[in-house]
């Protein structure tokens, strides 16, 4: 899939850092992808929104991060 919008937020609480992600191309397989700087220790909430051309709706995904 080459055609989805990928935005991706990262907040721990007391700030937030949103980026569109960009298509990237390695080893023959395609994937979408940003830089977020973590601090190690911190936990952080993740959201992902994955929209697609003629597709209704959006795909929102959720998760927690502790980096190491």
């Amino acid at each position: 899939m080459t055609d989805a919008e990928v935005k991706v937020r990262v907040s721990d609480g007391m700030t937030s850092e949103a980026h569109k992600l960009v298509l990237l191309a390695a080893n023959n397989t395609v994937s979408y992808g940003a830089f977020y700087r973590f601090s190690s220790g911190s936990a952080y909430n993740i959201t992902a929104e994955i929209r697609r051309p003629g597709v209704p709706g959006m795909i929102e995904a959720k998760f927690d991060f502790k980096a190491p």
